[in-house]
């Protein structure tokens, strides 16, 4: 009855063009993050987690 209801209302969909820069810009910065994380815990920047009373 659900199915029923929900297609009549389908949305329209249109194509869009990829915004290039966009993703770019996203793919570097998670990039960055992912090395900074890994070559961080190698060279010991970020500081070890301690559990406080």
């Amino acid at each position: 009855m659900t199915l029923q209801t929900l297609r009549s209302r389908e949305t329209r969909t249109e194509q869009r063009r990829i915004d290039g820069v966009g993703l770019a810009l996203l793919v570097i910065g998670i990039g960055s993050l992912q090395v900074m994380l890994d070559r961080g815990k190698e060279l010991d920047w970020l500081p070890p987690r301690r559990l406080s009373s």
